[in-house]
């Protein structure tokens, strides 16, 4: 039987009769309302696991999806929280989906498999699992008494079974009616779609079959109500590009029409188990390339036709649809820039380092401020300030090589020192100034600072003191956040490519607040465009609720386009984490400036003395369970340089040499894609830094060995 002659009217009565269910719209604006096509469908990362993940379903009394998952070895119930919130520019609702909980109730049975539960808007709700018969176990329908978030222990509808397959229950919305999938006698062949009714006083009547309209000789399976008279069921036995499709069917005057596929969602592999949520989003189960492993759950809009009808198709796509930002306990060893850079033609302080004064001396400290080296650039006069007031025999010299203008290099060391002198309260006789012209040590002094600053080398002001603790590197210890995934690849398209002129791109991250930050930006007059963006939302100055990408662009003939996608980002707290009983890790990050320029092939005296920290305290960690990884800080070039990638090769090989016992993998350098070209002084200096992170388990406690 062939669906293309009743898609058209058929399928539009359908999705109007969804829409009106779901709230899109009243009664009075249906005539007006436009036709509207699902988006492509994404992977619902969020939910999904290395498992089977499927049987999504929308419980009304409390606004939770629930869907079964296999990760556990039993199929199981989880939730997870749903929110459609609408898009203030568009009016569409964009899908949010909280981190899954398994359903700690006696609905979960212990070395059982529960699935495919439905609600009604009465309470009630039926469920699939196994009853055990003198033959043996069968798929049968469950019923289960709810009490807000509480279930008791399922009970066997006998009215509904056999000693056969009879699963899949879908209730209608108002609890009255039931539709199940069922290999019985009577059906047309295979599992087909049954229908009972229940009477006023609750009692099941006896199940009929659904007849040849929505049955087929094959199977059809999991069905679910939209609306009292609109049914999605999965079919692989009405045609379509392959395996089990997902269908939609809808009563009229009483008797149900031919069922019409979902052919923006359907693919060549198996999808079923389909369920619509408020907000006009879908979301259904498929074992299609790309999954995580097994069934996964995918999620779709239904949307505006004329988002579709533009001559030019902007596409983002990305590995994952959600970043968890996962609190670990951490330690970050941040160095300080070896110089500081002043703007042109200036005497005065840079206005990107921090001053503060008297009175806000006494609160400051470096273990209070954010682990990202940018700001700890920001704040170096008052590390070393504090730092030369703790350790009064240290003295400091101030080397410029600016000879040609030795009044405007006076003028900068100046005022570095008159910082310290006025608001620190050091001795400016503790702090010695030197410029390059004439001095012996001229070219010595030349080649340090130009191997750190580079082109910026002119405006800077090393910093040198006989005694290393005061230009020591940072540590700030405490809990910290790293992303999961920390990358994100990138691909941006459009169709048909010979209409584009231009294209730029933003991904900036946006909380609840109007601010955004802006964290990765590109353009230009070509696609595709592939990339791999590094997430650090430690640097970020507050947790988002979410990254927005969009893509932007313009044809041939002027006219603009975009194309709008959001990665949910969820907070996983190291008190959650804990009591969970999630297997924690500490993670030590250490940060190393690179020098540029020449045959650079030694590590540096601090660099082999950090080293040697180390690699002492990897002493007694467990070397199978512990990860050693390079990568470039966040700014720089598309890749690691050759010349960073040496030193990286030197700071593994030297930490392998030291501490050989340990290290029985082998530290991992990863050439990754930066975040934005490096525009400041500052941000050139940190293009030479690499990041060297290790994450070893947390230590177990005594109990904890003992097996308590």
């Amino acid at each position: 039987m062939r669906l293309d002659s009743v898609y058209g009217t058929a399928f539009w009565t359908v999705i109007i009769a969804v829409l009106h269910f779901c709230g899109a719209f009243s009664p009075q604006m249906l005539s007006a309302q436009e036709r509207r096509k699902w988006e492509e469908p994404q992977n619902l990362a969020v939910l999904n696991t290395s498992g089977d993940d499927f049987a999504p379903a929308y419980s009304f009394q409390e606004r939770l999806v629930y869907f079964t998952s296999s990760q556990g070895g039993y199929a199981e119930l989880y939730t997870s929280r749903y929110d459609a919130r609408r898009d203030a520019t568009t009016g569409e609702a964009r899908p949010r989906f909280a981190l899954p909980e398994r359903v700690s109730t006696p609905i979960n049975q212990s070395r059982n498999n529960q699935a495919y539960i439905t609600f009604a808007t009465d309470g009630s709700a039926l469920l699939s699992t196994f009853r055990m018969t003198r033959q043996r176990p069968f798929l049968n329908i469950f019923q289960v008494a709810q009490s807000k978030t509480i279930f008791t222990k399922p009970d066997p509808v006998d009215a509904l079974n056999t000693d056969g397959f009879n699963a899949h229950p879908a209730l209608s919305p108002s609890g009255k009616s039931v539709v199940f999938a069922s290999n019985r006698p009577g059906g047309r062949g295979g599992i087909d779609l049954w229908t009972a009714n229940r009477d006023e006083s609750g009692t099941w009547q006896p199940p009929v079959n659904m007849g040849d309209v929505l049955n087929s000789p094959e199977d059809e399976i999991t069905p679910c109500f939209a609306s009292e008279d609109s049914l999605y069921f999965a079919s692989n036995g009405f045609g379509g590009k392959g395996g089990y499709e997902i269908f939609l069917a809808v009563r009229s005057a009483g008797k149900w029409q031919p069922p019409v596929p979902l052919v923006e969602l359907n693919s060549e592999y198996d999808d079923s188990d389909f369920a619509m949520l408020p907000g006009n989003v879908g979301v259904f189960a498929s074992n299609r390339t790309g999954s995580r492993g097994g069934l996964d759950l995918y999620v779709a809009r239904l949307v505006p036709i004329s988002q579709f009808t533009s001559v030019v198709e902007y596409k983002i796509a990305t590995q994952t649809s959600f970043i968890t930002a996962e609190e670990f306990s951490m330690t970050d060893v941040i160095p300080i820039a070896p110089c500081l850079v002043f703007e042109a033609n200036s005497g005065a302080l840079p206005r990107d380092i921090k001053q503060y004064n008297l009175e806000e001396i006494h609160t400051f400290s470096p273990q209070n401020l954010r682990p990202d080296p940018l700001v700890i650039y920001g704040e170096m006069l008052n590390i070393v300030g504090k730092r030369l007031g703790e350790f009064t025999d240290a003295t400091l010299t101030l080397n410029t090589i600016e000879g040609s203008n030795s009044a405007l290099a006076r003028q900068r060391m100046d005022a570095i020192r008159a910082y310290w002198q006025s608001v620190w309260n050091i001795d400016g006789r503790r702090i010695l100034t030197k410029t390059g012209a004439g001095d012996a040590s001229a070219t010595a002094v030349r080649r340090r600072i130009t191997m750190f600053a580079g082109e910026d080398a002119v405006r800077c002001v090393e910093l040198v003191s006989n005694d290393p603790r005061i230009t020591a590197a940072v540590r700030i210890a405490g809990v910290n956040m790293i992303a999961k995934p920390r990358k994100i690849d990138l691909a941006l398209d459009m169709r048909p490519r010979t209409l584009l002129r231009s294209w730029n791109f933003s991904l900036t991250a946006e909380g609840r607040t109007e601010e955004r930050d802006t964290i990765f930006r590109t353009a230009g007059v070509t696609l595709p465009f592939f990339t791999t963006i590094l997430v650090e939302p430690s640097a970020w100055a507050a947790l988002p609720d979410e990254l927005h990408a969009r893509l932007s662009g313009i044809d041939s003939l002027g006219r603009t386009g975009n194309r709008d996608l959001s990665l949910t980002i969820y907070r996983l707290p190291l008190e959650q984490k804990r009591a969970q009983k999630v297997q924690d890790k500490i993670i030590d990050r250490y940060r190393f400036l690179v020098p540029q320029g020449g045959d650079n092939t030694a590590l540096l005296p601090e660099q082999q003395l950090l080293l040697r920290e180390i690699a002492s305290a990897l002493t007694g960690a467990a070397a199978s369970s512990m990860s050693l990884s390079i990568a470039p800080y966040s700014f720089g070039d598309k890749t690691m340089t050759v010349q960073s990638e040496r030193y990286a090769r030197l700071l593994a090989d030297e930490l392998k040499r030291q501490a050989s016992m340990m290290l029985t993998q082998a530290v991992q350098i990863e050439s990754t894609t930066e975040l934005v070209a490096p525009e400041t002084p500052q941000e050139r200096i940190l293009t030479r830094a690499l990041v060297l992170t290790i994450e070893r388990p947390l230590p177990q406690t005594p109990q904890e060995r003992r097996g308590r």
